[in-house]
């Protein structure tokens, strides 16, 4: 139990370094480490900012904003069958339903904050919840949505 907790406190703190450095891998375990140690010694020199953390949440803040503020269609959560349905071969589906699969959410996401499509930027959970029952989604949807994936989790 106390390796399980040492190991999952590492991967924790310096998890998103260790990936990093294993880039390096094919030029052996000597080029891995030093990698992990440059990643390491860049931790250090950087410091805490407000301006940081805000780089690090902007997207589903702003697609928050998005989604109070501009006009759209209610999905009903058709994203979440039309990602079941992407797992099926187009072909298969062609010949089965007989409409055209709309935009994803992230596509109109992105139009309604950038007014381009160029790139795709995903909508955070509970703009996701607005989008697909407005207010309704973000006080009964989101919760029950929150609790059930806890729940699932932890038992």
């Amino acid at each position: 139990m106390l390796v399980f907790l040492a190991s999952s406190c590492i991967f924790v703190f310096y998890g998103k370094e260790i990936f990093a450095s294993l880039t390096a891998l094919p030029n052996g375990i000597d080029a891995v480490v030093e990698r992990f140690q440059y990643y390491l010694d860049m931790q250090d020199k950087q410091e805490f900012s407000l301006e940081g953390l805000s780089g690090e949440i902007s997207f589903p803040v702003s697609s928050i904003y998005a989604a109070l503020n501009t006009p759209y269609e209610i999905r009903f959560l058709n994203d979440w069958i039309y990602g079941f349905l992407s797992f099926f071969p187009d072909r298969i589906l062609d010949d089965l339903l007989s409409y055209e699969v709309p935009e994803t959410l992230s596509f109109h996401n992105t139009y309604y904050q950038i007014i381009s499509n160029e790139y795709e930027i995903p909508s955070g959970f509970i703009s996701s919840c607005l989008y697909s029952f407005s207010w309704a989604g973000v006080i009964y949807l989101a919760p029950y949505t929150d609790g059930w994936v806890d729940a699932y989790i932890i038992y």
